[in-house]
């Protein structure tokens, strides 16, 4: 059993089916918003990103923030900012 996360399985991105199905009630955007998020937020756990933190109240989350768990302020946002997938690279 999953639980309430989302997580990595060898080469696969594997999302909880309940979370998948309802949301999170930190995240205030629409359910397409939050899928959006968790999938890019755990591939790029996948790339090796780790968790940011919002870096000031009214701006866009980040997509690596656990915006499922709290928005610190941000406001939901399901894409990455222009510089997270820069730190892949």
């Amino acid at each position: 059993m999953l639980g309430a996360v989302q997580r990595r399985v060898g080469r696969y991105v594997v999302v909880n089916q309940s979370r998948w199905r309802g949301g999170s009630t930190p995240f205030t955007g629409s359910l397409a918003d939050y899928r959006r998020m968790v999938l890019l937020h755990e591939t790029g756990h996948w790339l090796g990103l780790h968790h940011a933190t919002c870096p000031r109240a009214g701006a866009r989350a980040p997509v690596m923030q656990q915006q499922s768990k709290s928005l610190q302020g941000c406001r939901p946002n399901p894409w990455p900012l222009d510089r997270e997938p820069r730190s892949v690279a």
